[in-house]
């Protein structure tokens, strides 16, 4: 609850006490149970200024009344005093010649200690006596801390491990009322250095150094000198030996010189036959390479004419027996559903057949890109009328979101192969009533094709294999086998027309394939 009173002061009830305002200087008041308040916590709107003056609050604990103008406040800056000095924690409590204190604290000009006493505490108190609980402090340690610290009603402060040096502690406290002793206590603190830090401990390490220096130097002084007399006799020797074995290499010399061209004759001979020689074996290494690929590819296809064209056919070899065996008077709607069938495998078999020659050919290098411009939308709806029989078996609705008016520059074939593989992958893994998206879509200098499914998508790892082009054939939603040529093809013919193939993917949410492709000049 909030009052106003007959001043302008604003009154404030909250649950740790009431608080009071002046909206021109902006100075808070605290009052709480050592000011008379029956407890802390009051309710809210539960509050009244009546024409008397008299201001109330009501809480849980009764209903509290004054008169503002009543209140005396305490105007008086508290004064401070230095009480204990403590060492380790533990007081120090002797004075005189000869003691750490000579005097108490209020007393000292400045305070002297060593750099053992790593861990001192200094205690003060503000010797005002209204409500003392509330009395506040702040310090400053100048030559340590940059900014005052507050140290609300805890009326000491401890340092640990100073730097030797000069500092001065100053100490600043406020009464019960806010008001701040601004003059405060100041005492000069200084730490001693060790021994191993004065002065004359510096240059007495100072001078080790110049004399170890000295002596390094002057050792290996006398060992070059001895090197350079070994140097001079080895030398001397050798000069002698040198001069002899000139003579003798002279001769050496010119028949050497003989023998060299004759070799000189020889590595130019070895020279060109060794050209021909790595000429035949890169010859030999890209027809192995070539060798290798095409083994890899017949592997490829024997695996996949092994295992991915075996379903479709006994598919293809049972139902048509069924058919063959059904008499006349045999339901239409069963027969109908063997042709279904029978003609789902069939197209199973002859998508699968299309990959495995374009996939082949791709291998060998034997399909040429040959880009034109081209309506996308044109590819976009023949394509999707070629799927539809596929997509409305699944109740599938497929939409297409093609501007008319944009062209790429790329393969005609390659893109139809393109659409019909990832839309076929889009309805595979769709559930029955689910829904594919075309898109496209003008990005710079490139156009940005996406099939977007509501599918079942894949998770984190099964992205990553598809991605990775490994191990890439699942079953579909509706029972559809694959043998994971189809994005093979895809990645390659994109790629043949200077585009990129990204997947991205959220299991039980759907798949999003994307390819690009150059728009013409």
């Amino acid at each position: 609850s909030i009052e106003e009173d007959g001043e302008g002061n604003l009154w404030i009830s909250t649950l740790n006490g009431i608080y009071s305002l002046d909206p021109e200087t902006g100075v808070f008041h605290a009052f709480d149970e050592t000011d008379g308040l029956d407890g802390l916590g009051f309710n809210n709107n539960a509050s009244l200024y009546d024409d008397a003056g008299i201001m109330y609050f009501a809480g849980p604990h009764g209903v509290t009344n004054f008169n503002p103008l009543n209140i005396e406040y305490n105007l008086r800056p508290p004064t401070l005093r230095f009480t204990r000095l403590r060492l380790f924690n533990e007081p120090v409590t002797e004075y005189g010649n000869g003691k750490l204190l000579p005097c108490e604290l209020n007393y000292l000009d400045k305070l002297v200690l060593t750099y053992d006493h790593k861990f001192f505490s200094i205690e003060f108190a503000a010797l005002s006596l209204s409500n003392p609980d509330n009395n506040k402090y702040m310090c400053k340690l100048e030559g340590f801390d940059e900014e005052w610290i507050q140290l609300g009603n805890t009326h000491s402060v401890s340092y640990t491990n100073l730097y030797p040096g000069e500092y001065v502690l100053k100490i600043q406290a406020a009464n019960n009322d806010g008001v701040w002793n601004e003059e405060g206590l100041s005492l000069p603190i200084i730490i001693l250095a060790p021994w191993w830090m004065t002065w004359w401990a510096v240059i007495l390490y100072v001078l080790s150094v110049i004399f170890l220096v000295y002596l390094i130097l002057k050792r290996r002084t006398l060992a070059l000198e001895r090197q350079k007399l070994e140097l001079e006799s080895m030398v001397s020797e050798q000069t002698i030996r040198l001069r002899m074995q000139n003579e003798s290499l002279k001769r050496r010399s010119d028949a050497l010189e003989e023998a060299n061209k004759l070799l000189v004759d020889r590595r130019m001979l070895i020279a060109e036959q060794a050209k021909k020689l790595e000429e035949q074996a890169e010859a030999l290494r890209l027809t192995n390479e070539q060798l290798m690929k095409h083994i890899q590819t017949k592997d490829r296809l024997y695996s996949l004419v092994a295992h991915d064209l075996r379903g479709p056919f006994n598919t293809i070899m049972g139902f048509a027996s069924l058919l063959s065996d059904a008499g006349e008077d045999e339901d239409k709607e069963k027969v109908r559903t063997f042709a279904r069938f029978i003609n789902d495998a069939s197209v199973q078999v002859f998508n699968l057949l299309e990959n495995l020659l374009f996939w082949a050919h791709s291998q060998n290098d034997e399909i040429k890109c040959l880009p034109s411009k081209i309506k996308l939308e044109g590819v976009v709806r023949e394509t999707i009328d070629l799927l539809s029989d596929s997509a409305l078996k699944k109740r599938i609705a497929i939409y297409e979101q093609v501007d008319p008016e944009v062209l790429v520059y790329a393969d005609s074939n390659m893109l139809r192969t393109i659409l019909r593989n990832l839309l076929m992958n889009a309805i595979k893994f769709t559930e029955p009533g689910g829904e594919v998206f075309v898109e496209a879509k003008i990005n710079g200098k490139m156009v940005s094709v996406c099939v977007v499914d509501t599918g079942v998508g894949m998770d984190g790892d099964t992205l990553q294999r598809v991605q990775n082009e490994s191990d890439i054939s699942r079953v579909g939603t509706g029972g559809e086998k694959g043998s994971g040529l189809g994005l093979l093809l895809c990645r390659d013919f994109v790629h043949r027309n200077g585009g990129t193939l990204e997947i991205s993917s959220t299991l039980g949410k759907g798949s999003r394939f994307c390819f690009t492709l150059p728009i013409p000049d």
